[in-house]
């Protein structure tokens, strides 16, 4: 298992003591998370980045809770039909799927209580299918919190 950089958790550190993560606009932290998904996107099962697609699109305007539950639901689908199977999936498939829906409950959980906004459960799967990817992560925190860091620096 591969953990996040040490700059990676000052940074949310810092912002966690400036603004509080929670205090952070949910489009900004929505947006952060599908653009770190995003780099392994191509590393998807084509299954698994068709629904991701989707979730991208939905993202960047308020969020329909409906049609979040719609993908969920579909993705779910999907996993049983796999893991009803015999034998002809790939496990990284299922795992893959897997860890979208947990991202969608997220998304869910962010929209209803904003508290919940915890990065470190996105970026760990993310490490977890790419183990290389700590700098990307940094470049990303960095593009999406650059006005809270400057406003961290003002105080």
């Amino acid at each position: 298992m591969t953990y996040l950089s040490d700059k990676t958790l000052d940074m949310f550190k810092d912002l966690d003591r400036a603004w509080g993560l929670t205090e952070i606009p949910l489009p900004v932290r929505v947006a952060y998370m599908v653009d770190c998904l995003d780099l392994i996107a191509p590393r998807l099962p084509p299954s698994v980045r068709k629904e991701f697609e989707i979730v991208k699109k939905m993202v960047p305007s308020e969020t329909s809770k409906t049609a979040l539950k719609n993908v969920r639901r579909r993705c779910q689908d999907w996993i049983l039909q796999q893991t009803k199977r015999s034998g002809g999936w790939e496990k990284s498939e299922v795992s893959a799927m897997e860890a979208l829906v947990d991202i969608l409950d997220e998304f869910q959980r962010m929209e209803s209580d904003p508290r919940a906004g915890h990065f470190h459960f996105y970026l760990a799967i993310i490490l977890d299918i790419d183990g290389t990817l700590n700098r990307p992560i940094e470049i990303l925190t960095q593009k999406h919190f650059s006005p809270y860091f400057a406003a961290d620096e003002e105080a």
